[in-house]
């Protein structure tokens, strides 16, 4: 199991080639379980994202059939450390060490495609113009065989929750509540 993160705002054209990070299963960290917040940045920001599971294996996908190999959606959080100087040859170990992404619970997909994701203050409407989520697929299984078992985030929401140990973040993805729960220590 990893993550296929695509480096884009929902709403925003897929670029070419496509902008893409790997978070590996050893990164993530499922819903339920403490986040241990990183000494080796001063600063956290968590994003509360979507991500959607892969139900199939497939190369070459047609943007026609790619909603054939989702088969769930959840609600996840990615940790980044807040830099006042980003150093982008840092931008794989920001997507590899441990507590990276947590995933919460496998939930059904939404008939109309369209997602509530509620986070604190923060509530994003994400529909599927927004989410592109059949170019996505069609584009990433252009440059990789999708497996199945793996998580895809079609966008990156710019929306930031300051990430303090010793606090919870609770994610919700319609109208489901606590879809996420992170404690973070």
């Amino acid at each position: 199991m990893k993550a296929i993160v695509v480096g884009r705002n929902p709403g925003e054209a897929i670029p070419e080639p496509i902008a893409l990070s790997i978070v590996p299963s050893s990164a993530m960290i499922l819903g339920g379980k403490p986040l241990f917040v990183p000494a080796w940045a001063p600063k956290w920001a968590a994003r509360p994202v979507l991500a959607f599971r892969l139900g199939r294996l497939g190369k070459s996908i047609d943007p026609r059939f790619a909603r054939r190999y989702i088969d769930g959606v959840a609600a996840a959080m990615i940790l980044r450390p807040v830099l006042p100087d980003p150093d982008n040859r840092l931008d794989g170990l920001f997507h590899a060490f441990e507590g990276a992404m947590t995933l919460g619970p496998r939930l059904d997909l939404s008939p109309d495609g369209c997602y509530m994701l509620k986070a604190g203050e923060i509530s994003l409407g994400l529909g599927s113009e927004a989410l592109d989520l059949d170019n996505v697929v069609a584009a990433l299984s252009n440059y990789m065989t999708l497996q199945m078992g793996d998580w895809l985030i079609p966008a990156i929401t710019p929306a930031e929750i300051p990430a303090e140990p010793e606090t919870t973040i609770r994610i919700s993805v319609n109208d489901t509540d606590g879809a996420l729960t992170v404690r973070l220590k």
